[in-house]
């Protein structure tokens, strides 16, 4: 179809092309919810049409498993991965932004971490607190309106700066006031813009099926694959404001609707396609996990339950391997370069 072809192009023009991220989300959203394991052979087939050569694939998934994020294993003459239980952990921390919608909490008092100029491993400190969603008021100061202070605090610990860095709240004493914060700690207009190209790429595809439109189950995965992809890579710099601080129509509530929409629409015929490929070397693939309706808000059961994709006892899965959820719980020791890496390629 056109509009596939279109975004396609568009995606394998891009560079550097990052191949491991583009794993991590095929990984993380499609093979996961089957109980994880995957043949190099299926993989390298899945990834050929977004621009993945076969030498790519194997060069990636050599740096993924170095870098702690997948686990091989060999079978006969055949390879296979999965996402280790910290790279579960990891993407499941990502999939709360992804597949949900943004926390309607009470407002709160802001929470703001102060770093000291000699702190220890500052720049990866920095990286996890924007991870988190923190805006960066000045090289020093980090603030969040929503984020709870005992959350920054497991994600110091990691690097040994817990005794550190100060973590404080502070309230504002009007809603200028904080506008202002705003404005000198997030650059919204770059994440509207970023927002706004991915509507764009994306609205169309959607339309063409509201219209009664249909794609093959190969471009369905292609679309399913690529609408996961580009809205994890924005939605994770995205620091979920309250809706109060948000511009008017803001492009990012946008964008979440249109997932809603696109990805309940082309999910069943894009497990179709993976089921297709994976035929065969797929020694411990399991029926769908029923983890999944719980992505954008539920969408996705209706049609799911319906197509009778899931088997007789769908709520068993490996650990940590099935539900988006319960991999929060799989987290293991970890060194920080380790963890730095995995959570810098969650967000390219």
């Amino acid at each position: 179809m056109r509009l596939v072809a279109s975004a396609l192009r568009a995606f394998r023009q891009r560079r550097p092309l990052r191949g491991g991220s583009l794993l991590v989300t095929l990984v993380g959203d499609a093979v996961a919810p089957h109980g994880g394991d995957i043949a190099l052979g299926s993989l390298i087939t899945l990834a050929a049409p977004f621009g993945l050569a076969d030498r790519l694939v194997r060069t990636s998934v050599s740096r993924l498993t170095h870098d702690g994020w997948f686990h091989t294993r060999r079978i006969g003459r055949l390879s296979y991965y999965r996402l280790t239980p910290d790279g579960t952990a990891r993407f499941a921390e990502a999939a709360q932004r992804i597949y949900h919608p943004p926390p309607s909490l009470p407002r709160r008092a802001w929470t703001m971490v102060l770093m000291p100029g000699g702190l220890t491993a500052r720049d990866a400190v920095a990286r996890d607190l924007q991870w988190l969603g923190f805006g960066r008021m000045t090289p020093e100061v980090f603030v969040h309106p929503t984020c709870d202070p005992s959350h920054v605090a497991a994600h110091l610990q990691p690097h040994g700066a817990a005794d550190e860095a100060i973590v404080m709240q502070a309230s504002m004493q009007s809603r200028a006031d904080e506008q202002r914060l705003v404005q000198a700690s997030w650059n919204l207009a770059d994440l509207s813009e970023r927002y706004e190209r991915m509507i764009g790429t994306f609205a169309p595809i959607n339309h063409h099926l509201e219209r009664g439109g249909d794609l093959s189950p190969a471009d369905s995965f292609i679309v399913r694959t690529l609408l996961v992809h580009e809205y994890r890579r924005i939605v994770l710099r995205d620091p979920r404001l309250p809706t109060a601080l948000l511009p008017d129509d803001w492009a990012g509530g946008r964008a979440y609707a249109l997932c809603q929409s696109l990805y309940a629409r082309v999910f069943g015929a894009s497990e179709s396609h993976l089921q297709q490929i994976v035929a065969g070397t797929a020694e411990r693939w399991r029926a769908l996990d029923t983890s999944v309706t719980a992505r954008f808000g539920g969408v996705l059961a209706p049609p799911l339950l319906e197509r009778g994709l899931f088997g007789k006892n769908p709520a068993r899965s490996a650990p940590g391997m099935g539900s988006d959820q319960s991999a929060l719980s799989g987290v293991v020791s970890d060194t920080p370069s380790a963890a730095r890496r995995r959570s810098h390629r969650l967000g390219r």
